[in-house]
């Protein structure tokens, strides 16, 4: 028994030796990545504001599936290693396009090859939900932030006319631009609605997620997060 112990636990050191080497060398390999993160969350008028608040809620929703984690069977996957293979190619492919979207989804398949290649799939499958709840912490490229947003401006601008004239107010859209008859608004960024639904869409399916009832009813709390930010 005392062997046991003794073999189980050289085993459990090794195991924290591998996966700290590894941890370490991916925090060198992604530095870039979590710089232009970090200028992304902390820039004036940021769309990612919540992003720091990501990876924290994704610990504490795995921590809470302790129990569940130390009843898992532990048993290596092959799929972990080719999707991390898959990974650090794309990482590569990115990071000579100078393309940082894609560097920092590759972060992701490379975590998720790590846990299925170490931990297996009966693991992966307990906590699928805290990963891919760190999607939302990656920044989408600006030139999808700066086309949405003028999509949802003229959007607003469009609704807005239409709810004045619903008073009897005369008004009449140019771009993001209303016009009445003794004074004109213009719909900036920041009124486009982009940053709220950013934001409420992470909410609303971590909300999703938490209550306890049924899938469609789930399906439902997150959807209706979309109309809401708009609004």
């Amino acid at each position: 028994m005392d062997r046991i112990k003794e073999q189980s636990s050289r085993l459990r050191i090794l195991f924290g030796i591998k996966l700290s080497s590894i941890l370490i060398l991916l925090g060198l390999i992604y530095y870039p990545i979590f710089i232009w993160m970090y200028d992304r969350w902390f820039a004036a008028d940021s769309y990612y504001a919540h992003g720091p608040l990501i990876p924290a809620i994704s610990g504490v929703l795995i921590w809470l599936k302790r129990r569940e984690l130390a009843e898992a069977q532990v048993q290596s996957s092959k799929l972990g290693l080719g999707l991390l293979i898959g990974g650090l190619f794309l990482y590569i492919v990115s990071a000579f396009s100078r393309v940082y979207f894609t560097s920092a989804y590759s972060l992701f398949i490379v975590m998720l090859g790590l846990i299925l290649y170490f931990l297996g799939s009966k693991v992966t499958r307990i906590i699928i939900f805290p990963l891919c709840f760190l999607l939302f912490m990656f920044p989408a490229p600006i030139s999808v932030v700066e086309a949405t947003t003028l999509r949802m401006k003229l959007f607003t601008a469009h609704a807005a006319v239409s709810f004045i004239q619903l008073f009897g107010v005369s008004a009449l859209r140019e771009g993001s631009t209303v016009y009445m008859p003794n004074t004109s608004i213009i719909v900036g960024d920041p009124c486009s609605g982009l940053r709220s639904l950013i934001s409420l869409s992470a909410l609303g399916i971590l909300y999703a997620y938490i209550v306890k009832t049924t899938y469609p009813r789930r399906i439902a709390l997150f959807l209706s997060s979309i109309p809401i930010a708009i609004i």
